[in-house]
Protein backbone atom coordinates (compact mmCIF):
# COMPACT_ATOMS: atom_id res chain seq x y z
CA UNK A 1 0.00 0.00 0.00
CA UNK A 2 1.39 3.40 -1.01
CA UNK A 3 1.84 6.29 1.41
CA UNK A 4 -1.03 8.15 -0.28
CA UNK A 5 -3.35 5.16 0.07
CA UNK A 6 -2.39 4.83 3.73
CA UNK A 7 -3.27 8.49 4.35
CA UNK A 8 -6.69 7.99 2.73
CA UNK A 9 -7.54 5.02 4.90
CA UNK A 10 -10.34 5.39 7.42
CA UNK A 11 -9.70 3.96 10.86
CA UNK A 12 -12.65 1.65 11.48
CA UNK A 13 -13.92 1.71 15.06
CA UNK A 14 -16.91 -0.63 15.20
CA UNK A 15 -15.87 -3.58 17.38
CA UNK A 16 -19.07 -5.59 16.86
CA UNK A 17 -20.38 -7.54 13.90
CA UNK A 18 -23.18 -4.96 13.70
CA UNK A 19 -22.85 -1.27 14.64
CA UNK A 20 -24.83 -0.27 17.73
CA UNK A 21 -26.79 2.37 15.83
CA UNK A 22 -27.92 -0.17 13.25
CA UNK A 23 -28.95 -2.61 15.97
CA UNK A 24 -31.15 0.04 17.56
CA UNK A 25 -32.60 1.18 14.24
CA UNK A 26 -33.44 -2.31 13.01
CA UNK A 27 -34.95 -3.31 16.35
CA UNK A 28 -37.13 -0.21 16.30
CA UNK A 29 -38.24 -0.88 12.72
CA UNK A 30 -38.67 -4.62 13.34
CA UNK A 31 -36.08 -5.54 10.74
CA UNK A 32 -34.45 -8.29 12.75
CA UNK A 33 -33.79 -11.39 10.67
CA UNK A 34 -34.75 -14.68 12.27
CA UNK A 35 -31.11 -15.78 11.94
CA UNK A 36 -30.18 -12.93 14.29
CA UNK A 37 -32.37 -14.25 17.09
CA UNK A 38 -31.86 -16.91 19.74
CA UNK A 39 -32.83 -20.33 18.29
CA UNK A 40 -34.26 -21.25 21.70
CA UNK A 41 -36.67 -18.30 21.69
CA UNK A 42 -40.09 -19.53 20.55
CA UNK A 43 -41.79 -16.14 20.87
CA UNK A 44 -43.54 -14.80 17.77
CA UNK A 45 -41.86 -11.45 18.40
CA UNK A 46 -38.31 -11.46 17.08
CA UNK A 47 -35.97 -10.40 19.83
CA UNK A 48 -32.50 -9.63 18.58
CA UNK A 49 -29.38 -11.10 20.12
CA UNK A 50 -26.65 -8.51 19.76
CA UNK A 51 -24.01 -11.23 19.45
CA UNK A 52 -25.88 -12.70 16.44
CA UNK A 53 -26.62 -9.48 14.58
CA UNK A 54 -24.55 -8.80 11.47
CA UNK A 55 -24.32 -5.50 9.65
CA UNK A 56 -26.59 -5.50 6.60
CA UNK A 57 -25.63 -4.22 3.16
CA UNK A 58 -26.45 -0.61 2.34
CA UNK A 59 -26.32 0.85 -1.15
CA UNK A 60 -23.77 3.60 -1.68
CA UNK A 61 -26.63 6.04 -2.37
CA UNK A 62 -26.90 6.30 1.42
CA UNK A 63 -24.15 8.92 1.13
CA UNK A 64 -21.24 9.85 3.34
CA UNK A 65 -22.68 8.05 6.36
CA UNK A 66 -21.00 4.90 5.01
CA UNK A 67 -17.61 6.40 5.84
CA UNK A 68 -18.30 7.06 9.53
CA UNK A 69 -15.60 5.20 11.50
CA UNK A 70 -18.09 3.99 14.13
CA UNK A 71 -20.03 2.18 11.38
CA UNK A 72 -16.98 0.44 9.88
CA UNK A 73 -15.62 -2.84 11.23
CA UNK A 74 -11.81 -3.14 11.35
CA UNK A 75 -10.05 -6.10 9.69
CA UNK A 76 -10.10 -8.32 12.80
CA UNK A 77 -13.88 -7.89 13.18
CA UNK A 78 -14.51 -8.47 9.47
CA UNK A 79 -12.58 -11.74 9.67
CA UNK A 80 -14.39 -12.64 12.89
CA UNK A 81 -17.70 -12.00 11.13
CA UNK A 82 -16.71 -14.22 8.22
CA UNK A 83 -15.75 -16.96 10.63
CA UNK A 84 -19.08 -16.65 12.44
CA UNK A 85 -21.06 -16.76 9.18
CA UNK A 86 -19.28 -19.83 7.83
CA UNK A 87 -19.01 -21.75 11.08
CA UNK A 88 -22.38 -20.92 12.63
CA UNK A 89 -24.95 -19.21 10.43
CA UNK A 90 -24.41 -21.55 7.51
CA UNK A 91 -25.70 -24.49 9.60
CA UNK A 92 -28.90 -22.73 10.72
CA UNK A 93 -31.91 -24.72 9.53
CA UNK A 94 -34.64 -22.35 10.75
CA UNK A 95 -35.02 -21.03 7.20
CA UNK A 96 -34.91 -22.57 3.74
CA UNK A 97 -31.57 -22.94 1.98
CA UNK A 98 -32.51 -20.16 -0.41
CA UNK A 99 -33.42 -17.82 2.46
CA UNK A 100 -30.13 -18.73 4.14
CA UNK A 101 -28.26 -17.96 0.90
CA UNK A 102 -29.97 -14.56 0.60
CA UNK A 103 -29.08 -13.64 4.18
CA UNK A 104 -25.43 -14.68 3.82
CA UNK A 105 -25.13 -12.99 0.42
CA UNK A 106 -26.34 -9.69 1.90
CA UNK A 107 -23.96 -9.89 4.86
CA UNK A 108 -20.99 -10.78 2.64
CA UNK A 109 -21.70 -7.78 0.45
CA UNK A 110 -21.66 -5.66 3.59
CA UNK A 111 -18.27 -7.08 4.56
CA UNK A 112 -16.88 -6.24 1.12
CA UNK A 113 -18.40 -2.77 1.35
CA UNK A 114 -16.66 -2.12 4.68
CA UNK A 115 -13.41 -3.32 3.15
CA UNK A 116 -13.72 -1.01 0.16
CA UNK A 117 -14.64 2.06 2.20
CA UNK A 118 -11.76 1.70 4.65
CA UNK A 119 -9.26 0.51 1.99
CA UNK A 120 -8.20 -2.81 3.47
CA UNK A 121 -4.59 -3.88 3.10
CA UNK A 122 -4.05 -6.45 0.29
CA UNK A 123 -3.24 -9.36 2.61
CA UNK A 124 -6.43 -8.73 4.58
CA UNK A 125 -8.38 -8.66 1.31
CA UNK A 126 -6.90 -12.04 0.37
CA UNK A 127 -8.16 -13.52 3.65
CA UNK A 128 -11.59 -11.96 3.14
CA UNK A 129 -12.09 -12.82 -0.52
CA UNK A 130 -11.09 -16.48 -0.62
CA UNK A 131 -13.95 -17.87 1.51
CA UNK A 132 -16.43 -15.51 -0.17
CA UNK A 133 -15.37 -16.85 -3.57
CA UNK A 134 -15.83 -20.40 -2.33
CA UNK A 135 -19.31 -19.56 -1.05
CA UNK A 136 -20.44 -18.22 -4.42
CA UNK A 137 -18.92 -21.20 -6.25
CA UNK A 138 -20.68 -23.62 -3.92
CA UNK A 139 -23.94 -21.70 -4.33
CA UNK A 140 -23.67 -21.66 -8.13
CA UNK A 141 -23.54 -25.45 -8.09
CA UNK A 142 -25.95 -26.16 -5.22
CA UNK A 143 -28.73 -24.01 -6.68
CA UNK A 144 -28.10 -24.55 -10.40
CA UNK A 145 -31.34 -26.58 -10.70
CA UNK A 146 -33.43 -23.99 -8.86
CA UNK A 147 -36.05 -21.87 -10.57
CA UNK A 148 -34.79 -18.37 -11.50
CA UNK A 149 -37.63 -17.08 -9.31
CA UNK A 150 -35.83 -18.56 -6.30
CA UNK A 151 -32.19 -18.19 -7.25
CA UNK A 152 -30.69 -15.77 -9.76
CA UNK A 153 -27.51 -17.36 -11.17
CA UNK A 154 -26.51 -14.11 -12.87
CA UNK A 155 -26.51 -12.13 -9.62
CA UNK A 156 -24.52 -14.90 -7.94
CA UNK A 157 -22.10 -14.91 -10.86
CA UNK A 158 -21.75 -11.11 -10.71
CA UNK A 159 -20.70 -11.32 -7.07
CA UNK A 160 -18.30 -14.16 -7.85
CA UNK A 161 -16.69 -12.26 -10.74
CA UNK A 162 -16.31 -9.14 -8.60
CA UNK A 163 -14.43 -11.14 -5.94
CA UNK A 164 -12.27 -12.99 -8.47
CA UNK A 165 -11.23 -9.85 -10.36
CA UNK A 166 -10.59 -7.95 -7.13
CA UNK A 167 -8.34 -10.72 -5.81
CA UNK A 168 -6.41 -11.03 -9.09
CA UNK A 169 -5.86 -7.28 -9.44
CA UNK A 170 -4.69 -7.00 -5.84
CA UNK A 171 -2.35 -9.96 -6.20
CA UNK A 172 -0.86 -8.66 -9.44
CA UNK A 173 -0.14 -5.33 -7.74
CA UNK A 174 0.91 -6.86 -4.39
CA UNK A 175 2.17 -10.46 -4.91
CA UNK A 176 2.49 -12.41 -1.67
CA UNK A 177 4.29 -15.77 -1.35
CA UNK A 178 1.85 -16.68 1.42
CA UNK A 179 -1.09 -16.52 -1.02
CA UNK A 180 0.53 -17.97 -4.16
CA UNK A 181 -1.52 -21.15 -3.83
CA UNK A 182 -4.77 -19.22 -3.37
CA UNK A 183 -3.93 -17.01 -6.34
CA UNK A 184 -3.50 -20.03 -8.64
CA UNK A 185 -6.85 -21.45 -7.51
CA UNK A 186 -8.54 -18.09 -8.01
CA UNK A 187 -7.08 -17.88 -11.52
CA UNK A 188 -8.47 -21.36 -12.25
CA UNK A 189 -11.96 -20.29 -11.19
CA UNK A 190 -11.65 -17.04 -13.15
CA UNK A 191 -10.80 -19.04 -16.27
CA UNK A 192 -13.83 -21.29 -15.79
CA UNK A 193 -16.14 -18.28 -15.47
CA UNK A 194 -14.68 -16.91 -18.72
CA UNK A 195 -14.10 -20.23 -20.48
CA UNK A 196 -15.41 -19.04 -23.87
CA UNK A 197 -13.41 -15.80 -24.05
CA UNK A 198 -10.33 -16.16 -26.24
CA UNK A 199 -8.39 -13.33 -24.59
CA UNK A 200 -8.87 -14.87 -21.13
CA UNK A 201 -7.82 -18.31 -22.39
CA UNK A 202 -4.68 -16.85 -24.00
CA UNK A 203 -3.87 -14.98 -20.80
CA UNK A 204 -4.20 -18.17 -18.76
CA UNK A 205 -1.96 -20.15 -21.12
CA UNK A 206 0.74 -17.49 -20.84
CA UNK A 207 0.58 -17.45 -17.02
CA UNK A 208 2.03 -20.98 -16.77
CA UNK A 209 1.27 -21.27 -13.05
CA UNK A 210 2.77 -24.48 -11.56
CA UNK A 211 -0.38 -25.48 -9.68
CA UNK A 212 -2.41 -28.62 -10.35
CA UNK A 213 -5.86 -26.99 -10.16
CA UNK A 214 -4.81 -24.27 -12.58
CA UNK A 215 -3.11 -26.63 -15.02
CA UNK A 216 -6.06 -29.05 -15.00
CA UNK A 217 -8.45 -26.18 -15.64
CA UNK A 218 -6.42 -24.82 -18.55
CA UNK A 219 -6.36 -28.28 -20.14
CA UNK A 220 -10.11 -28.71 -19.66
CA UNK A 221 -10.94 -25.30 -21.13
CA UNK A 222 -8.64 -25.90 -24.13
CA UNK A 223 -10.33 -29.25 -24.76
CA UNK A 224 -13.69 -27.53 -24.69
CA UNK A 225 -12.50 -24.69 -26.94
CA UNK A 226 -11.22 -27.19 -29.54
CA UNK A 227 -14.49 -29.18 -29.37
CA UNK A 228 -12.75 -32.20 -27.86
CA UNK A 229 -15.86 -33.10 -25.90
CA UNK A 230 -14.90 -36.71 -25.21
CA UNK A 231 -11.84 -35.59 -23.25
CA UNK A 232 -13.83 -32.91 -21.44
CA UNK A 233 -16.22 -35.52 -20.05
CA UNK A 234 -13.35 -37.90 -19.24
CA UNK A 235 -11.38 -35.21 -17.40
CA UNK A 236 -14.18 -33.60 -15.40
CA UNK A 237 -14.51 -36.35 -12.72
CA UNK A 238 -10.82 -35.96 -11.86
CA UNK A 239 -10.85 -32.20 -11.30
CA UNK A 240 -10.69 -30.69 -7.83
CA UNK A 241 -14.05 -30.21 -6.16
CA UNK A 242 -14.68 -26.47 -6.40
CA UNK A 243 -13.47 -26.00 -10.01
CA UNK A 244 -15.55 -29.03 -11.05
CA UNK A 245 -18.63 -27.67 -9.28
CA UNK A 246 -18.28 -24.30 -10.99
CA UNK A 247 -17.73 -25.84 -14.43
CA UNK A 248 -20.80 -28.06 -14.05
CA UNK A 249 -22.99 -25.20 -12.83
CA UNK A 250 -22.00 -22.76 -15.56
CA UNK A 251 -21.10 -24.82 -18.60
CA UNK A 252 -21.95 -28.53 -18.53
CA UNK A 253 -25.35 -28.03 -20.17
CA UNK A 254 -23.69 -26.05 -22.99
CA UNK A 255 -21.01 -28.71 -23.50
CA UNK A 256 -23.63 -31.46 -23.61
CA UNK A 257 -25.67 -29.55 -26.18
CA UNK A 258 -22.62 -29.05 -28.39
CA UNK A 259 -21.66 -32.70 -28.02
CA UNK A 260 -25.18 -33.88 -28.92
CA UNK A 261 -25.23 -31.52 -31.90
CA UNK A 262 -21.90 -32.91 -33.14
CA UNK A 263 -23.19 -36.45 -32.69
CA UNK A 264 -26.39 -35.56 -34.57
CA UNK A 265 -24.28 -35.06 -37.66
CA UNK A 266 -21.67 -37.77 -37.03
CA UNK A 267 -24.26 -40.53 -36.39
CA UNK A 268 -27.06 -39.37 -38.70
CA UNK A 269 -27.20 -42.52 -40.82
CA UNK A 270 -30.58 -44.25 -40.57
CA UNK A 271 -28.80 -47.53 -39.87
CA UNK A 272 -26.76 -46.07 -37.00
CA UNK A 273 -28.04 -46.21 -33.45
CA UNK A 274 -26.29 -45.03 -30.31
CA UNK A 275 -27.18 -46.92 -27.10
CA UNK A 276 -28.36 -44.86 -24.13
CA UNK A 277 -26.23 -47.22 -22.04
CA UNK A 278 -23.19 -45.69 -23.78
CA UNK A 279 -24.47 -42.13 -24.01
CA UNK A 280 -25.03 -41.96 -20.24
CA UNK A 281 -21.35 -42.40 -19.22
CA UNK A 282 -20.01 -40.64 -22.32
CA UNK A 283 -21.82 -37.39 -21.47
CA UNK A 284 -21.85 -37.89 -17.68
CA UNK A 285 -25.59 -38.20 -17.27
CA UNK A 286 -26.68 -39.38 -13.82
CA UNK A 287 -29.08 -41.98 -15.18
CA UNK A 288 -30.60 -43.45 -18.34
CA UNK A 289 -33.78 -41.53 -17.63
CA UNK A 290 -31.92 -38.22 -17.45
CA UNK A 291 -30.13 -38.98 -20.74
CA UNK A 292 -33.39 -39.91 -22.46
CA UNK A 293 -35.17 -36.77 -21.22
CA UNK A 294 -32.34 -34.54 -22.43
CA UNK A 295 -32.42 -36.17 -25.86
CA UNK A 296 -36.19 -35.66 -25.98
CA UNK A 297 -35.75 -32.01 -24.96
CA UNK A 298 -33.62 -31.50 -28.08
CA UNK A 299 -36.00 -33.48 -30.28
CA UNK A 300 -33.59 -36.38 -30.62
CA UNK A 301 -35.39 -39.70 -31.00
CA UNK A 302 -34.84 -42.52 -28.52
CA UNK A 303 -36.52 -45.73 -29.64
CA UNK A 304 -38.22 -48.41 -27.55
CA UNK A 305 -34.95 -50.33 -27.28
CA UNK A 306 -33.27 -47.33 -25.63
CA UNK A 307 -31.13 -46.51 -28.63
CA UNK A 308 -30.64 -42.96 -29.84
CA UNK A 309 -31.47 -42.31 -33.48
CA UNK A 310 -29.61 -39.14 -34.42
CA UNK A 311 -30.55 -36.96 -37.38
CA UNK A 312 -28.75 -33.88 -38.65
CA UNK A 313 -29.99 -30.93 -36.66
CA UNK A 314 -28.84 -27.67 -35.11
CA UNK A 315 -29.70 -27.53 -31.41
CA UNK A 316 -30.58 -23.91 -30.69
CA UNK A 317 -32.20 -24.20 -27.27
CA UNK A 318 -30.36 -25.27 -24.13
CA UNK A 319 -31.37 -27.72 -21.40
CA UNK A 320 -31.29 -26.55 -17.80
CA UNK A 321 -28.14 -27.18 -15.73
CA UNK A 322 -27.99 -30.43 -13.76
CA UNK A 323 -25.91 -31.43 -10.78
CA UNK A 324 -23.71 -34.53 -10.96
CA UNK A 325 -24.12 -37.40 -8.51
CA UNK A 326 -20.38 -37.91 -8.11
CA UNK A 327 -19.94 -34.26 -7.07
CA UNK A 328 -22.89 -34.49 -4.69
CA UNK A 329 -21.24 -37.56 -3.14
CA UNK A 330 -17.98 -35.67 -2.64
CA UNK A 331 -19.77 -32.67 -1.16
CA UNK A 332 -21.58 -34.95 1.30
CA UNK A 333 -18.23 -36.15 2.65
CA UNK A 334 -17.04 -32.75 3.78
CA UNK A 335 -18.52 -30.18 6.14
CA UNK A 336 -19.55 -26.94 4.52
CA UNK A 337 -17.33 -24.76 6.75
CA UNK A 338 -14.32 -26.88 5.79
CA UNK A 339 -15.16 -26.55 2.10
CA UNK A 340 -15.59 -22.79 2.20
CA UNK A 341 -12.71 -22.13 4.58
CA UNK A 342 -10.59 -24.62 2.61
CA UNK A 343 -9.66 -26.98 5.43
CA UNK A 344 -8.41 -30.43 4.39
CA UNK A 345 -10.31 -30.81 1.11
CA UNK A 346 -7.48 -31.56 -1.27
CA UNK A 347 -7.90 -35.33 -1.11
CA UNK A 348 -11.53 -35.28 -2.26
Amino acid sequence: MTEAEDVDRIEAKCMQMCPASECIKREKERLIHILETDPQNTSKTRIAEKCRMIKSYRRSAAGQELTKPELLRPPAILLQTLDYIFNNVIHDDRVSKIALYNFIDDRLRSIKQDGIVQRLAPETWFQVLVPIVHFYVYSAYTFCEESPNNFDPKLNNDQLIDCLTRFIKLYEDHPSPKYTDSYAKIEALYLIVNFDKVEIINRAVLLELPHQDFQDTVKLVLKSYTNNYCDVFRSLPFMSLLPACLFVALHLNKIRRRALETMSFAYSSKKTEYPISKLKPDLLFNSWDEAIKECQFYGIVVNSENNVQFSKRILNSEANPRRLQHLDTKLAKISLPNLILEIEINNL
